[in-house]
């Protein structure tokens, strides 16, 4: 009794540690097309990537899809750009730092793909597309595998 009386404390520090970036990784993966969807999944996937500033490039990636999503919560058109573009700058900035990132540009794709044109980031759609086709087979996540052909199969080239 006395020894895990003497271990709990390590035992707490374990359960309290904070997500590791793979956690955080297959989170954003997990509910990124749920944060376009609600402002609550937005606002959470934000706390999580809020530090995020270039030194994980895939996390910040994301982090500048998630910037994105708040344009869709917002009323105030202004906050609406304002978020929009500075999401798209930090998704634009992590692909230019890892260009063959498929991950990336998949992100970048769907995102392209659903915003209205009047907002024209639409420059790499056809690009991106021949380039997630190219790659689709060589893949080694089979879960993000999937969501690139699902999505492909279901949305035709614009």
């Amino acid at each position: 009794m006395f020894l895990l009386f003497l271990l709990l404390p390590l035992f707490g520090s374990a359960i309290s540690q904070p997500a590791s970036k793979e956690d955080v990784l297959m989170t954003c993966r997990t509910l990124i097309s749920k944060a376009f969807k609600h402002e609550s999944i937005a606002d959470s996937l934000y706390q999580k990537l809020e530090g995020e500033n270039g030194a994980h490039n895939l996390l910040y990636g994301y982090r500048g899809a998630i910037e994105m999503s708040f344009g869709k919560h917002h009323s105030n058109l202004i906050k609406k750009g304002r978020y929009f573009s500075s999401g798209k700058e930090i998704l634009e900035t992590a692909i230019s730092k890892d260009p063959n990132n498929i991950e990336l540009i998949f992100l970048r794709y769907t995102i392209q793909y659903n915003v209205p044109g009047f907002l024209g980031y639409k420059s790499n759609l056809e690009e991106d597309r021949a380039m997630l086709e190219s790659a689709i087979d060589t893949m080694s996540l089979v879960g993000l595998r999937n969501s690139i052909k699902d999505f492909l199969k279901n949305n035709q080239a614009q």
